[in-house]
């Protein structure tokens, strides 16, 4: 399970759109966190959004 504050699920449009950055900066602003954790969404084994949560240091994912 992903830690920290979930910030939204954000389609393809909502990226080409930067909806995603608006709303990852507004809660980055909010919370004081600094950092992000994400998952893909996928249907039919395509990716079709992405998941945003704002987070610690400490909570971060490994991506190494």
């Amino acid at each position: 399970m992903k830690k920290g504050v979930f910030v939204g699920e954000f389609s393809e449009q909502d990226l080409a759109n930067g909806v995603d950055e608006i709303r990852i900066r507004e809660m980055k602003e909010k919370t004081g966190l600094k950092y992000i954790n994400t998952e893909f969404v996928k249907r039919a084994g395509k990716i079709v959004a992405i998941k945003v949560w704002v987070c610690s240091l400490d909570e971060c994912e490994d991506f190494m």
